[in-house]
């Protein structure tokens, strides 16, 4: 039977190892169920999408037209976080729209039911919905299967969330009966230790029984312990009678033959009978010494182990010590060279006058001349010296003369051997330090070395212990707190990117420029469809810029769909920086400011309250066919600017006015433009009297200029687009890539994208009621969709085209 073993460790350690058992099995199951909850729960958001996108399908002239539902990716793209593809294919295997390689591995459903299936597409893992729809045609029928899928970052977030609110409880519960099994345990210990520093509080001749009440379960060990005291008592008792009467049987006689010894050697004359006279007087002497030496460590040893111990005067107890010497004092053998104030210890004081008495002896025994005793205080140490002319003891016996029985090699008088040993004891029972020492001209020195007070010595490895735990943290702080090397401390470089011209962003590079004079920046202009075709074609380009600024959202958020783009989780856009509630998406990106769609009149061509203000009343007056409207109003080709087209996208969500609006035009004769630049020219320069949807920041930089143009915000609703800033994937230096992201979505640069006419004036929060944001989310997707493109495009230009 191992008794090392602790019965509360056992109990702890079964306790706890039954809670991690509990705690994992709880954990496997909380994570599963967790993980299905979360799959339940998006798989029905994805199916519903899928549902909508299949019952958009339709087969004319053996062609087959899908409209893909924006709510449909809009719902989809509520998490922020999943990428979303899509596979439609028509009956005969080809490809309608969407990506061609998505979820090769899974068969193609030929139900209406909602099938899922779990696939990996460009690296990442995907859930995927398909759906089928029976159509017909006039070439014929068949399947048209529909494919969604998005990858699995919310799901795993939310079934993260999900277990995590499921196994909190059972943590907090384990830790609560954890804590309860520890107390109830140390509390069933409670009276055994109690029991312990009972008996450890005894000194060592308190050999009384254990009182006090006990539990009945360690009653019987109280017994059998107050009954082997007892027996043990008896035995010490015992012991110190026969040591006591021993000692008295042994001194007596010891004194009586010495006595005899001087006196027979006082009458007997010289001779061979004398010398063995002297060698028993010798003799009895030695005896009598050693027997005195060993009743003095007997004492010395009790009084260590009681722990006798009180405040103890040091100068007085060599004053007394030296007084008691007498005639040898007197007559200058001994000096004395006391400290300069009280010197105190705390200590057993017979102990410690034994200790000095056995040295002075050993110094005037066994040394030849004066011995000097010296007494003094260093901080608080009690250094006390004891020199002698004697012939001293070699450095290679020092060690040995602390053994009991043992004296040097180079005495001549005799002795017991443990005057040094009884001195030692005291010194280390004190927590003091005694070494041997030559004295300079010959002789000993002997150096006590005690602390002024023996709670310094017991106080002071936990005062070390403290100070090494203080310099450990500091250390720590030190090193975890000081500034270490990174990227932002080395010479950078970076690309800032946008299709504005060098001119317009000269004070946004200088701004940057100032609040990072550690990078080095530089500008390029770009097209966005250019940059967006170029990053799609070689991701790993050298070329491409660290940052770019563009006024167009849907482009963006389709090379993050694509995982094109650089993942700033760190970056956090304050809500305020534009008027709505997600001005990001994945954290790859950002939206930096709002462009809200306007209209722009030249000046002088309408009255003051003569101007259309909202989008119906500007289709009434095309439509009664003002001649004042007649080849003068413009608008800018949606197919050819990638802005106009969010814009076009963006007004026919929520309006059908956009359709109205659109056939008036047609109806007006109205002039088409590749780009708002020529639209505000040929306004300014009297071509035409009003422009539809032009980005304010453009017709407040035509404004800046001296166009004579004046800006009506529509009284209906106002479309503000939002510019938006992003990093390809693969940025050389995506550290000060992120610190620029996130200071160009602080307000500090607010007023620096007003200057470059990138976001609207503060005035314009008056009209915020009405201002409809354009989500920054994967529902930008549904109008790049070629077909849904190429449908849209095909009727606007039937209706700004038609007679």
């Amino acid at each position: 039977m191992n008794l090392g073993q602790s019965i509360e460790r056992r109990i702890l350690v079964s306790a706890g190892g039954f809670f991690l058992i509990l705690l994992a099995v709880t954990w496997f199951a909380v994570t599963r169920s967790a993980h299905r909850a979360a799959d339940e729960a998006y798989d029905r958001v994805l199916g519903a999408a899928a549902l909508a996108i299949a019952d958009t399908v339709e087969i004319q002239d053996a062609t087959v037209f899908v409209d893909i539902p924006y709510s449909a990716f809009s719902i989809l793209g509520t998490s922020q976080l999943n990428r979303i593809f899509y596979r439609i294919v028509a009956p005969d295997g080809s490809l309608v729209t969407g990506s061609p390689t998505l979820a090769l591995d899974t068969k193609l459903p030929v139900s209406a039911a909602l099938q899922f299936s779990d696939s990996v597409y460009r690296g990442a893992q995907v859930r995927v919905a398909s759906v089928g729809r029976f159509r017909e045609g006039a070439g014929g029928g068949g399947w048209v299967n529909v494919m969604v899928a998005e990858t699995r970052e919310a799901r795993k977030m939310l079934a993260a969330q999900l277990a995590f609110n499921a196994l909190w409880p059972a943590i907090g519960a384990v830790i609560v009966g954890s804590a309860l099994i520890l107390l109830a345990v140390r509390r069933a210990f409670f009276p055994l230790r109690t029991l312990e520093a009972q008996i450890r509080s005894r000194v060592a001749s308190d050999l009384a029984p254990i009182s006090g009440n006990v539990p009945r379960e360690i009653q019987a060990l109280v017994t059998a312990l107050n009954e082997f005291i007892e027996r043990l008592g008896s035995t010490l008792a015992g012991l110190k009678m026969v040591t006591a009467d021993a000692a008295h049987q042994l001194r007596t006689p010891l004194t009586a033959v010495r006595s005899l010894t001087e006196v027979t050697l006082d009458d007997m004359p010289e001779g061979p009978l004398k010398r063995r006279m002297r060698r028993i007087h010798h003799n009895s002497v030695t005896a009598s010494v050693l027997a005195n030496q060993l009743l003095t460590d007997a004492t010395v040893l009790h009084l260590i182990e009681a722990k006798s111990s009180e405040r103890c005067d040091i100068d007085a107890l060599i004053r007394d010590l030296l007084r008691q010497k007498g005639d040898m004092f007197e007559k200058s053998r001994i000096s004395y060279t006391p400290h300069s104030a009280e010197v105190w210890t705390v200590g057993s004081p017979v102990a410690l006058r034994e200790m000095l008495r056995n040295i002075v002896d050993n110094a005037l025994v066994h040394g030849k001349g004066p011995v000097d005793v010296t007494l003094k205080q260093m901080s608080d140490q009690i250094e006390i010296s004891v020199a002698d002319c004697g012939p001293g003891i070699p450095e290679h016996e020092r060690e040995r003369v602390f053994r009991r029985f043992t004296r040097g090699e180079a005495v001549e008088h005799a002795g017991s051997g443990l005057g040094l040993t009884i001195a030692q004891n005291v010194v280390r029972a004190l927590g003091g330090h005694i070494v041997l020492r030559d004295r300079d001209g010959g002789g000993l020195v002997v150096v006590i070395q005690l602390p002024c007070n023996a709670a310094v010595a017991h106080s002071a490895p936990k005062s070390t212990a403290r100070a090494g735990i203080v310099t450990m943290f500091v250390s720590l702080g030190l090193l975890f707190g000081s500034p270490m090397p990174t990227q932002a401390q080395a010479a950078t470089t970076l690309t800032i990117a946008s299709p504005l011209t060098p001119a317009q962003t000269t004070p946004l590079i200088e701004s940057l420029a100032q609040v990072f004079p550690e990078v080095s920046f530089s500008y390029t202009m770009i097209r966005p469809t250019q940059f967006a075709a170029s990053l799609q074609a070689d991701a790993n380009r050298d070329d491409q810029a660290d940052i770019v600024l563009l006024p167009s959202p849907d482009l963006a958020v389709n090379l993050a769909n694509e995982g094109l783009l650089h993942q700033f989780e760190k970056v956090t856009p304050p809500p305020s920086t534009i008027s709505e509630d997600r001005p990001h998406w994945r954290h790859e990106v950002f939206a930096v400011a709002h462009d809200p769609a306007v209209f722009v009149v030249r000046q002088g061509s309408f009255a003051a309250e003569d101007a259309p203000r909202t989008r119906l009343d500007l289709a009434r007056r095309l439509e009664f066919g003002d001649t004042r409207y007649v080849k003068r109003v413009g608008l800018v080709n949606i197919g050819i600017d990638t802005v106009s087209y969010t814009l076009a996208t963006q007004d026919e969500l929520r309006s059908p006015l956009f359709w109205r609006v659109a056939a008036a035009f047609g109806g007006a004769e109205a002039r088409i433009y590749d780009s708002v630049n020529r639209l505000l020219d040929a306004l300014a320069n009297d071509a035409i009297d009003i422009a539809y949807n032009v980005p304010l920041s453009a017709a407040s930089r035509a404004i800046a200029n001296g166009a004579p143009i004046e800006i009506i915000r529509p009284d209906d609703y106002v479309i503000s687009l939002p510019w938006v800033v992003f990093s390809p994937k693969g940025v050389a230096q995506p550290y000060q890539a992120e610190k620029v992201i996130q200071f160009l979505l602080s307000k500090t640069t607010h007023a620096t994208l007003r200057e470059i006419h990138i976001m609207a004036p503060a005035t314009a929060q008056t009209y915020d009621a009405t201002v409809q944001p354009v989500t920054i989310g994967p529902a930008l997707l549904v109008y790049l969709d070629p077909l849904k493109k190429s449908t849209l495009l095909d009727s606007w230009f039937q209706s700004v085209t038609a007679p």
